[in-house]
């Protein structure tokens, strides 16, 4: 069962801005609520980089948790605009409950105000396992958790810089 999750959130920041903070952010702890259920809860985002410093399509982006590590290979490179990746490798526990996992970031400048971005994520994934509808849905509040608190905490990192 495909499972997509989108969220957004408006940033008082460029593009340019926006997307250098995707490609590499220490997440602040802007919302640690969202990961208080103890083994229920998804692994906590602790940094998004690119770990030989370069990017386009083929090259990795990793994301480092409080549980370990999700390596994604971007499959989407386009500066400023479009931002997708999937899911490698991991040693998280993911992979118990997922199939794959693209997740894809979209910045729009907005005509409401110069200087102003519109951050969308959407996360499609395929669930795995016994009863992969209910798990699905499980899978669809854990990462609207994550979305929740890596777009918080996206928005903190380019409102200070």
């Amino acid at each position: 069962m495909t499972v997509r999750v989108s969220s957004s959130v408006e940033i008082n920041a460029p593009p340019e801005a926006v997307w250098a903070v995707l490609c590499d952010a220490r997440m602040p702890l802007t919302a640690p609520c969202e990961f208080q259920w103890g083994r229920l809860s998804p692994p906590t985002p602790v940094r998004c980089e690119l770990p030989d410093s370069q990017g386009g399509v083929g090259a990795r982006r990793r994301c480092i948790t409080d549980r370990g590590v999700v390596e994604q290979e971007i499959v989407e490179w386009s500066v400023g605009r479009r931002l997708a990746f999937d899911l490698v490798s991991e040693n998280t526990g993911l992979s118990r409950h997922v199939r794959r996992m693209r997740d894809v970031f979209h910045l729009q400048p907005t005509a409401a105000s110069a200087g102003t971005t519109l951050l969308t994520r959407e996360t499609d994934l395929d669930a795995t396992g016994p009863c992969p509808r209910l798990r699905g849905l499980a899978l669809a509040l854990a990462v609207r958790r994550v979305h929740r608190f890596t777009l918080r905490g996206f928005k903190s990192i380019a409102e200070a810089t």
